[in-house]
């Protein structure tokens, strides 16, 4: 664990160099691989099935942004090697450039299937990251721009959405805890199994949407609409202070869509040092105005402390602060800062993992995919808003969560086998 978080922390020079198996400027002109196509060509001559051949041509055409003539040849090298890394990375990417960006997820999500040993998986999982958190932010600009037609009864008091708390303070030092408190209220609040967490991308999506404030999170006007949009009944905030650096204390509120009304929680106070004793008091308190009896089980899980180190927790609050706004290799460090300061700190070494990968993926390939097609496009570019959220909702793990990509490696749900490829292609005659 120690020499993967090692890794994420490698300098730039070196992660550019990790791209040196896969190409990682998609420029040229079709003319520039001529000879290079000769030989591809001479190779499928001799056998029509060479899937290798295929692949490479893919690769060359999706180089010189031929996307239509890449995709063809990409997807008959998937029917006839449907588990090759390479393949499934470049075919993933021409669907992005014709916009089909349902196939090009269900392609990256195969990451979890390929070896740690090639520099592939790290790239699909990066894609599938940022892809799913793009296609979540779509999905928020539509259902903003449907809003009006979005009934109440559209929530269920089953969904509860934490949103980011407000710091009352002025020590910027703290000024991250606002990120990280709401996400382990979220994180506990999942393993609730009478209740669904909306994941705090798909909630930052709609802040950033409405453009709204801290002060209206929580506002009469501000938290039906929020409510109604994200499909949650029951929404949560509140404000928290750091007293003489060495106190905090946190208040928190409940809303009811149904009713409007807002209940205050009882406000808890502890040693900064033991803020989660702060945090898990609220989330009981909470779970208890909900009326759910917690199991054995649950009640312990929720009262597991991630981290007892202060600043690993600060570290991990900064990467969540830094990831939303995009910053993934800043997430990553501030992840993989956490994870030194507290090898044990599981969820900083995932968000490492998955920060990580978004920011290796980003590097060129966004202004690729950004030059090469219009992701807005009408066709299937448009968002099918229930198949995307049953979609995303079938890759996460950990039902708990209402559809969002965040910590979690996509696989299966508890009832199934997750989202499944379509079957490869049937093989060209030859």
């Amino acid at each position: 664990m120690r020499n993967f978080v090692t890794r994420l922390l490698v300098p730039a020079t070196l992660v550019l160099l990790a791209w040196g198996c896969a190409p990682s400027v998609f420029v040229g002109e079709l003319s520039d691989y001529e000879r290079d196509i000769d030989a591809l060509q001479r190779r499928l001559a001799v056998n029509a099935a060479d899937a290798e051949a295929l692949r490479d041509l893919g690769v060359i055409y999706l180089k010189a942004r031929q996307y239509t003539e890449a995709n063809a040849y990409l997807e008959q090298a998937y029917a006839r090697q449907a588990n090759d890394p390479k393949t499934l990375f470049h075919l993933g990417m021409a669907n992005e450039t014709l916009a089909r960006r349902d196939t090009a997820i269900r392609l990256y999500e195969k990451y979890t299937e390929v070896s740690r040993e090639s520099p592939y998986r790290r790239l699909m999982q990066g894609r599938y990251a940022w892809l799913s958190r793009r296609m979540l932010r779509d999905e928020m600009t539509q259902l903003a721009s449907v809003e009006a037609s979005i009934a109440d009864s559209a929530a269920s008091p089953r969904i509860v959405a934490v949103f980011p708390l407000v710091y009352q303070g002025s020590d910027a030092r703290y000024q991250p805890l606002a990120r990280g408190l709401a996400e382990m209220m979220s994180v506990d609040l999942a393993r609730v199994n009478a209740l669904r967490v909306v994941e705090r991308i798909r909630l930052q999506a709609l802040l950033d949407e409405l453009e709204l404030s801290q002060s209206q999170y929580m506002d009469a006007a501000t938290a039906p609409r929020m409510g109604r949009m994200l499909g949650a009944g029951r929404l949560v905030s509140g404000a928290y202070n750091v007293l003489g650096g060495n106190d905090i204390r946190l208040e928190s509120a409940l809303v009811a869509l149904e009713t409007s009304e807002l209940v205050q929680l009882d406000p808890q106070s502890e040693a900064l040092r033991n803020l989660f004793l702060a945090q898990k008091a609220v989330v009981f308190d909470l779970i208890g105005r909900l009326g759910i009896e917690l199991t054995a089980e649950e009640r312990q899980q929720i009262e597991f402390i991630p981290t007892q180190n202060l600043q690993a927790f600060l570290a991990f609050s900064r990467g969540l602060l830094e990831e939303d706004g995009d910053n993934f290799g800043q997430a990553a460090a501030s992840y993989g800062e956490a994870s030194t300061l507290d090898p044990a700190f599981s969820q900083a070494v995932v968000k490492a993992e998955e920060a990580g990968a978004m920011a290796d993926a980003d590097l060129e390939i966004e202004g690729f995919i950004a030059e090469s097609a219009d992701a807005d496009a009408t066709g299937e570019a448009s968002l099918d808003l229930m198949a995307l959220r049953l979609t995303l909702l079938n890759a996460i793990i950990g039902n708990g969560f209402f559809p969002g990509d965040d910590s979690r490696e996509p696989g299966p749900d508890a009832g199934g086998s997750g989202i499944n490829l379509p079957d490869p292609p049937r093989p060209p005659g030859n």
